[in-house]
């Protein structure tokens, strides 16, 4: 994703993407920024409007509901994994920028779960234990790709 011939060839002739990129070890700070970059410059090149970008809960939205717990779920993030957190909002500012059909999914802690399709979402009040499967998450972003007009330009959360 560091390469923009490499992410425009991958997007060529796709009818939508869905993003779930992520910091490896090794990889720069702001890898999530760059490749965000690339992803939405190959997108407006081929004339793609719907991107699904998977980003952290932890990653704030102005009409999150305000929670005690919540805001210091965000502190201690911000300490353990600030570099992320700046870099996944780097990717999200550039999508918001754009003109693209974005739709930016926040889930909590990702469970190996099954698909149940039972799961709230929309700018949620997560307490600690909140989670989501991922065949589930998936299921709602692929959903957010192909059929739904529900979330676009909006952040919504996921869980249960």
């Amino acid at each position: 994703m560091l390469d923009p011939d490499v992410v425009e060839r991958a997007i060529e002739g796709a009818d939508a993407v869905l993003s779930a990129l992520g910091q490896a070890e090794g990889s720069p700070d702001d890898v999530l920024t760059i490749g965000g970059e690339h992803v939405v410059t190959a997108m407006e090149t081929h004339g793609l409007s719907r991107l699904v970008l998977l980003v952290e809960a932890g990653v704030e939205h102005p009409e999150d509901p305000f929670s005690l717990g919540g805001r210091a779920m965000s502190a201690v993030l911000g300490l353990v994994a600030g570099d992320l957190l700046t870099d996944s909002k780097g990717y999200v500012k550039r999508a918001v920028e754009s003109d693209l059909e974005r739709v930016v999914v926040r889930p909590p802690r990702l469970t190996d779960g099954p698909r149940t399709g039972e799961y709230r979402t929309g700018y949620l009040k997560l307490g600690p234990r909140a989670t989501i499967s991922r065949a589930d998450l998936a299921a709602f972003m692929i959903e957010q790709a192909t059929e739904a007009d529900e979330y676009v330009g909006e952040a919504p959360m996921i869980a249960y």
